[in-house]
């Protein structure tokens, strides 16, 4: 069991999994597991990123940028 330590940066370990096309089998698709540390992400921080993306002026600049969130609280895996 983890032990309780204050921190102004939380990070926590989660199981992530990602369906993939099958590499050895056409047509057929692969589940893949691995765990991801995650930052949390402030509420400020996730309105902040929410309003870049709106403030862009085309849907294609909106959707390059749709996963900023991700990468912004994405920090390690194993």
């Amino acid at each position: 069991m983890a032990k309780f330590r204050p921190t102004t940066n939380y990070l926590y370990w989660w199981p992530v999994t990602v369906t993939l096309p099958d590499e050895n089998q056409p047509g057929k698709w692969a589940k893949q597991n691995f765990t991801m540390q995650f930052a949390l992400l402030t509420e400020e921080r996730s309105r902040e990123i929410q309003a870049e993306i709106e403030a862009l002026k085309t849907e294609d600049e909106r959707n390059a940028r749709k996963h900023d969130a991700l990468i912004d609280v994405c920090r390690d895996w194993r």
